[in-house]
């Protein structure tokens, strides 16, 4: 009777367990895991019949099976990929910008409410940060034209922002629920727009939700355009906030692997989209084809008169979206392309598949390309439809192949780990470029975070080029490296972001100039600089050169709680600003102890604007410069302010019409 009760009773603890099975996600990929588990499994009964001689056997056979459980269990809340794909499925947060292979359960458990830091130009910054506080007074004192130090912005309560993305003057945010947020303005070249399509003064002072018919997933921006690929796979377009328009054709309408998008990317002033198959697709919205559908349709809108997009109270812009029929030009396929060779070569998934395209990333007039087996290729030129005509793929094997890396003179021996003789690194045992990243004039290609490797080149880079190499940049567990116009950022699997380039109006975050010791990355070259900085002058900030980390501590009140640090897990950079989205190491309550931005904190949530950080006392607040202004340092007294035109470099060879020809904005 007992056996009969007991067998019986083994069955349903068995059927229980396995019911379970789909609960704990993907069973462990250890060696020999059936031996593990029916190890674990006799090991708990073994313990079970020490520590209680007194059990009957279906006591320790309960227990036994909970172990059991128990263990796969624990292998799964530690496996990565789990929480990889938690982190896309609960927070819509996408790992495809990164090259992150570990960290994901802890960024899961921060996704509920990240920081977002920004700095930099003042345009897209200054007016989305309070203008009260002991802070911004001190940038406005100094006139740097920018603020050189990470700033928190604050949005409304249960707003997770999940992905950051810079705009040539502007920033867009994503949220865990798929809306979306901007601030600054898509095109900050021109005094006006005769058709703005959302607002009057057409630049947000503060972050604004934009009201979409769908959920985002992910964005890109160009240089004054941006795009969205929402949750069915559809494509949007921004060239004003307000009157975004739908692409549809049928090249790109979700039927097949052929047709159906997996990544958008903005290029200079073109659009790319990468489907499933390894196609790529290009548009030009600022070409002479999509411009007369664009101003047609603004001037029909303006003349209807109930289609304007004028931002709420509440903070929001009504969108009055629409659709644009155009196809999109497929780019040539891949030319004929060798087999990588690899010392850790094993004969995987992807090495058995047929090679395509599984990245690209957009810069001026090219476009870098990345197959699945690790080849690297540039395709140009991409400045109009007509020379697309002339375009062709051309790889690089600088930046593909592990002997052409090993045979760069950086790598001519020494250690991996930091040292006093950086100039000179131990070639890498392995590698497989996993990511890339472009802007403007520059791409860069990198390896996964395990002794990362990071490779520079540029829109003259060809074939016969060797890649850039930063010492400094090797071997760190490099994820992630954006680029702004004259400056860079990379972050690292630990959390780290370092910067280094032209200090673009404070776009390194490394600090006001004028409180950094001489000789400090960020800082002035010799006392002599920085004592006349001090003093009113008007002195070049040195450019860095070796990547320096940056700290998000500048508002802490001295003498008042502790440093809470801080894991930043996305960064972005454009034109002259930066950002970045941040995780505290501290429990939930400890990580504004003794910070100034604090005093911000509006009293009362029945405003629903009271939480929208920019939110301005009765006072009328300084006026930003505009984006011509020169960012330089403070101007003495009697002198009248510089200004810039335009941004250094933008706008070079182009006729009347714009680069190629082309009807820009």
């Amino acid at each position: 009777m007992d056996s009969g009760l007991d067998a019986e009773y083994v069955r349903d603890q068995v059927a229980k367990s396995r019911s379970l099975e789909p609960f704990l996600g993907p069973k462990p990929s250890l060696v020999n895991t059936a031996h593990s588990r029916k190890a674990d499994s006799l090991d708990a009964t073994t313990q079970l019949k020490k520590l209680a001689p007194g059990w009957h056997q279906y006591q320790i056979c309960q227990w036994s099976c909970c172990w059991t459980i128990f263990c796969q269990s624990f292998h799964t809340c530690n496996d990565e990929t789990f929480w990889k794909l938690k982190c896309k499925e609960d927070f819509n947060f996408s790992s495809s910008r990164t090259a992150r292979t570990s960290g994901w359960k802890y960024i899961y458990q921060g996704l509920s409410n990240p920081k977002v830091y920004v700095w930099g130009s003042k345009l897209p910054i200054a007016e989305a940060i309070h203008t009260e506080g002991w802070v911004f007074r001190r940038f406005l004192a100094a006139s740097m034209g920018g603020i050189p130090y990470p700033m928190r912005l604050r949005f409304p309560k249960k707003t997770a922002i999940v992905e950051l993305i810079a705009g040539g003057w502007s920033f867009h945010a994503l949220d865990s629920q798929g809306r979306v947020f901007v601030w600054g303005t898509l095109d900050g070249e021109r005094s006006y727009l005769t058709s703005n399509g959302f607002s009057v003064q057409r630049i947000s002072e503060t972050p604004l939700q934009l009201q979409l018919p769908t959920q985002i997933r992910a964005l890109s921006c160009g240089r004054k355009h941006s795009m969205a690929l929402d949750s069915s796979g559809q494509i949007w377009t921004f060239i004003s906030w307000g009157r975004p328009f739908r692409l549809v054709t049928p090249l790109l309408d979700n039927s097949s692997p052929d047709e159906t998008p997996v990544q958008t990317e903005c290029g200079w002033s073109y659009s790319a989209a990468l489907t499933a198959s390894g196609n790529v697709l290009v548009w030009w919205p600022f070409g002479q084809s999509m411009q007369h559908v664009y101003n047609t349709t603004m001037t029909q809108m303006n003349e209807s008169g109930d289609e304007q997009a004028h931002a709420t109270v509440d903070g929001m812009i009504p969108c009055s979206t629409w659709d644009m029929q155009q196809d999109p030009h497929r780019l040539p396929p891949l030319p004929s392309l060798s087999e990588l060779s690899d010392s850790r070569h094993t004969c995987n998934e992807s090495e058995r598949q047929e090679t395509k395209l599984v990245k690209i990333a957009a810069m001026d007039n090219f476009l870098i390309g990345l197959t699945n087996k690790g080849h690297v290729l540039k395709f140009g030129d991409l400045s109009n439809e007509t020379s697309l005509q002339q375009g062709r793929w051309e790889y690089l094997p600088f930046f593909s192949e592990i002997e052409r890396v090993r045979a760069h003179p950086t790598f001519a021996g020494g250690e991996r780990t930091e040292n006093k003789n950086q100039e000179t690194l131990q070639p890498p045992a392995n590698f497989k470029i996993a990511h890339i990243t472009a802007h403007f004039e520059h791409f860069v290609a990198y390896t996964t975070e395990v002794n990362s490797v990071v490779l520079r080149g540029s829109t003259d880079t060809t074939a016969d080029h060797e890649a850039e190499i930063i010492p400094a940049l090797q071997y760190k567990s490099i994820i992630s490296v954006v680029l702004g116009d004259y400056h860079n950022a990379a972050l690292t699997a630990e959390g780290k972001l370092y910067t280094w380039g032209v200090f673009s109006t404070g776009a390194l975050g490394l600090g006001i100039p004028e409180e950094l010791p001489a000789g400090t990355p960020g800082g002035y070259a010799t006392q002599e600089q920085l004592e006349r900085a001090r003093q009113g002058r008007r002195i070049q900030v040195r450019e860095v050169e070796v990547p320096t980390e940056v700290r998000f501590d500048h508002g802490k009140k001295k003498g008042k709680g502790k440093w809470t640090d801080r894991f930043c897990f996305s960064a972005t950079a454009a034109g002259w600003h930066t950002g970045a989205l941040v995780i505290d190491l501290e429990p939930k309550g400890k990580e504004d102890e003794g910070y100034e931005e604090n005093e911000f904190e509006e009293e009362s949530d029945s405003d629903p604007t009271s939480q929208m950080p920019g939110r301005f006392d009765p006072v009328s607040p300084l006026a930003p410069p505009g984006p011509r202004v020169v960012p330089l340092h403070r101007v003495p007294r009697g002198h009248a302010p510089p200004f810039r035109v335009g941004f250094a470099g933008r706008g070079r060879n182009l006729g009347p019409r714009g680069r190629g020809g082309n009807d820009g904005i």
